[in-house]
């Protein structure tokens, strides 16, 4: 449960953090020591699971990059600033994109395709943020 709130906790942080911070930490150090104790007791029982390597290794850095932030007394950066996850999904986008158009074109088709479908998604922010500001 340590994990799914840690990561519960980073998903909905702003990108620098505030408050959140000090408990975003307590709850990946308890992440890494409930791991730690998966692992243990996987081998003691002559099993090779819960690779401690790269799983808690990338987990460490961003719990030290919070911890490191918290000592200076300033905000820490949302670990997810770092995270490729929304790079793939725009790649994804992009390529579907892209196969719409003619291989003669395809990279000026494709640059146009992405800002029409940006310019169209900025317009529908912008729509929603007069509304809930209540200017709409």
């Amino acid at each position: 449960m340590q994990g799914v709130k840690a990561f519960r906790m980073t998903y909905r942080s702003k990108l620098w953090m505030g408050k959140e911070q000090e408990a975003m930490h307590k709850a990946f150090l308890q992440m890494e020591a409930a791991y730690v104790r998966l692992a243990t007791g996987a081998l003691r029982h002559g099993l090779q699971r819960y690779r401690l390597v790269p799983k808690l290794h990338g987990i460490s850095h961003m719990r030290y990059d919070i911890e490191r932030c918290m000592l200076k007394g300033s905000s820490a950066l949302s670990p997810l600033a770092a995270s490729c996850e929304q790079d793939e999904d725009y790649i994804g986008r992009v390529s579907r994109l892209s196969r719409r158009v003619g291989i003669k074109l395809i990279m000026l088709r494709t640059l146009q395709r992405v800002l029409v479908a940006s310019r169209l998604k900025l317009i529908q922010v912008k729509k929603t943020i007069g509304k809930q500001r209540g200017h709409l």
